[in-house]
């Protein structure tokens, strides 16, 4: 399990009913600001690349990582383990559609 299993208890919790159902979970919502900087820094680069790359750099990308190493990297075992959901190996043959040769049965 996760190094730091109390974030994921503290976002995620244990309630399965309470989880969204769009997405494994939710980012915070305080990146919201610098996900708009990278789409900006995107949208200029042809016209710009020195100040879309300096825009890039500006931002502390640190807070980010640790979200997506401690949370999202986690949040998927964090669910399977506290659901009725067995995760059984198929051969990669048999499993088109699916990810890392794995389904998926409920």
């Amino acid at each position: 399990m996760p190094k730091n299993e109390a974030r994921l208890h503290e976002i995620l919790g244990t309630d399965t009913e309470k989880w969204n159902t769009n997405c494994l979970v939710p980012y915070p919502k305080e990146f919201d600001k610098q996900i708009d900087l990278v789409a900006e820094a995107v949208r200029i680069a042809h016209l710009d690349p020195a100040r879309a790359r300096a825009m890039v750099q500006s931002f502390d990308s640190e807070p980010m990582k640790r979200w997506f190493i401690d949370v999202a990297l986690w949040s998927g075992a964090w669910r399977v383990a506290r659901t009725r959901i067995s995760v059984a190996k198929v051969s990669t043959t048999c499993a088109k559609n699916t990810t890392l040769g794995e389904r998926i049965y409920l």
